[in-house]
């Protein structure tokens, strides 16, 4: 459903939540998140920000609406983040992480590849994000916490509130999650993920990229990996 234009007109038939009133405003854009081999999400996330506070933005929000809820409540702790968007093959998936790849060729090929735009502000990097969008957060490891009780799932995100990194803190343990394609049937997908599961790697003296001919899946069962 498409959403109205905000008009000086009172209406009493149509409410919007404030979320919805940011994307309307155009202060908020909503895009897709993936979560690589278990589900898709909408978020909304600011239309203009740097790239760490939109992984915020969604690292917070698969805490609240998916790992909080689970058998064993969790809460991301070292993932990286991925950007795609719709209409463009895979291999032009960026990883926004500098273990990966510098901010400023990040930056040059989400500009020059994808056309979004970015200006410096308050001497950070900020980008305009739109709706073609497309991210990935692959979880790495995730940090166990208690239960929290339901009343205090709708309370307002504050991202920058005593901000610490998660990927950091030494209780982390590797997040493990059981895929069921159709109920009662064998966990039989092997990937789903913006990028390929070929196992990559990088001659450092050459430049050569190599990859694996058959994807990589790592997993463990009955106390033995694969």
């Amino acid at each position: 459903v498409k959403l109205m234009s905000l008009t000086d007109k009172p209406t009493s038939a149509i409410t919007h939540s404030e979320s919805e009133r940011e994307v309307l405003a155009g202060t908020k854009v909503e895009v897709e998140l993936l979560i690589p081999g278990l589900c898709t999400m909408e978020v909304r996330i600011p239309r203009e920000s740097t790239i760490l506070t939109v992984k915020k933005f969604l690292v917070k929000h698969v805490n609240d609406n998916l790992l909080r809820h689970d058998e064993h409540p969790s809460e991301v702790a070292k993932a990286w983040l991925v950007l795609a968007m719709f209409g463009y093959d895979d291999m032009y998936d960026i990883p926004l992480e500098v273990e990966a790849v510098e901010l400023k060729v990040q930056l040059e090929r989400i500009k020059h590849m994808f056309g979004l735009g970015a200006r410096l502000k308050d001497g950070e990097h900020h980008v305009t994000w739109n709706e073609r969008c497309r991210f990935a957060l692959v979880i790495m490891s995730v940090i166990r916490i208690p239960k929290v009780p339901s009343s205090k799932s709708g309370e307002k995100m504050d991202v920058d509130k005593d901000y610490v990194d998660p990927a950091k803190r030494p209780d982390q343990v590797p997040w493990t999650f059981v895929h069921e394609e159709r109920p009662n049937a064998p966990a039989t997908l092997l990937q789903n993920t913006l990028r390929a599961t070929h196992l990559r790697a990088w001659d450092f003296v050459t430049g050569e990229s190599l990859a694996s001919q058959l994807p990589i899946i790592f997993f463990v069962r009955g106390g033995s990996s694969r």
